[in-house]
This record gives structure tokens, sequence and C-alpha cells, in this order.
């Protein structure tokens, strides 16, 4: 896992490495766009002006903003519940497939030394997606405006309970973990070996002295084959 702090890296929306580290801001609005389909598909906002529609667009809006229960795989109904699955949402990692895995000559392939694993800032920059859920807030869309700075403090908060994430689940690198997966099938998204696959080992050179030697030893036996049927 790579120890990175909140203020760690330049500019506003720091990312991860220098081919994208220029455009952190840029990176940010570009997640808003990719993700407003997402947040309406994903979570089940409902479109429309009467009143049940509108109740329950704000009890999901409570639910999901309730300690960051978006980030989260269950979709609850209460917000007393217990959470299970943390940033376990199906919504994270199609937004990272979308900002940096779309093909083989995207950036996450291109820059795999950036990229892998996923770091942490760039976790948290999928996690401003809640941009887009607080349009939902009064249980119908609304066109908010939006300002990139607005926003910087919630990616800057991210950041840090990821960290905390991190140190309390050290035990099992649990973050790190996180980091490998989405990075891996980030991977598999754009039709490129996963990392795992990269370093799988080969037949090592030894076993072709051992096959000659297991034929020979058998050859007078097997000498057709027949043997490897009976």
């Amino acid at each position: 896992m790579r120890e990175v702090g909140p203020e760690s890296a330049l500019g506003p929306y720091p990312v991860c490495g220098l081919p994208i580290k220029a455009r952190g801001s840029q990176a940010h609005g570009e997640a808003k766009t990719k993700t407003a389909d997402l947040v309406e598909v994903l979570f089940g906002f409902k479109t429309g002006r009467n009143k049940d529609t509108i109740a329950r667009n704000r009890k999901k809006y409570e639910y999901l903003k309730h300690q960051n229960g978006f980030v989260f795989q269950e979709d609850l109904t209460d917000v007393g519940g217990i959470h299970k699955g943390i940033y376990q949402h199906p919504i994270i990692q199609r937004l990272i497939n979308k900002m940096w895995f779309k093909n083989r000559h995207n950036e996450g392939i291109e820059y795999e030394e950036s990229f892998n694993p996923l770091p942490v800032p760039a976790i948290a920059l999928m996690l401003t997606i809640e941009a887009n859920i607080d349009k939902w807030a009064t249980g119908i869309q609304t066109d908010v405006s939006f300002y990139t700075d607005d926003y910087r403090p919630v990616y800057l908060e991210h950041i840090t309970t990821l960290l905390a994430f991190g140190e309390h689940t050290h035990k099992h690198d649990l973050l790190g973990r996180l980091q490998c997966k989405v990075y891996n099938y980030g991977c598999l998204h754009a039709g490129a070996p996963a990392a795992a696959l990269k370093n799988m080992s080969t037949v090592p050179i030894s076993a072709f002295a051992d096959a000659i030697k297991e034929y020979e030893d058998n050859s007078e036996t097997d000498d057709e084959g027949d043997m490897m049927y009976a």
C-alpha cells in the first residue's frame, strides 16, 4: 500500500502519477460527468414528480449520505442498519473503468507504474460521485451549480478515511487488496492482462530436460504413445 497524505500531492485534486497529476481538477469534472447516469441507475433514483417518487428519492438520498452509505455494497433501507461491503459498491469499479480503463490504450494501461496498484487519491476521486448524489437532495434531480473547489474538502476527507481504513485493517492489508483488485478488474475491462496474470511463472527450462529423461526412460514401452491412453 502506498503511503500518501491528504495534502501530499500537487494541485487541488491530486490523483496519481505524472500523466494525470497536472489535470487533477479536470479529472474531477470528468468523473462527475461520467458518473451522472450511473448514480441514477445504480443507486435506484427515479425520475418523476409524484409525491411517492419524490419521497422515495429523498429517503434514498438520506440513506446514501448517512455515514457515506454510498461506498458500501449493501443497499440499506434503514438509516440505522449495519452497512456491509465497505468500498465495494459496483459504481466505484464502473467509474474507475470509465475513467482510466476504457481500452488497452487508456491511461490505466499505458502508465502501469502510476496506476498499479490504484493509488488512494484516485479511489478518493471516484468517491466524489456524491456531487451527483447531492442533486437528488430534494427528491427531484436538480441541476445544481457546481464548483470544483466546493468538493475539495470532501475529496480530502475521503483520502483521510481511506487511510484510516488501511490503518485499522493493516493486519489483513484490506486497503492494499482493494487497490490491487480495482486495478486488476480495470485491466480486465480494458482487455489487458491483469497484474496477477502477468506475474504468473512460466514453465522452467529444467522441466524440458526432465521431459527428455522421462521420454527416454519410457520409450521402450510407450514408443507410439499408446500407454498414455491406457
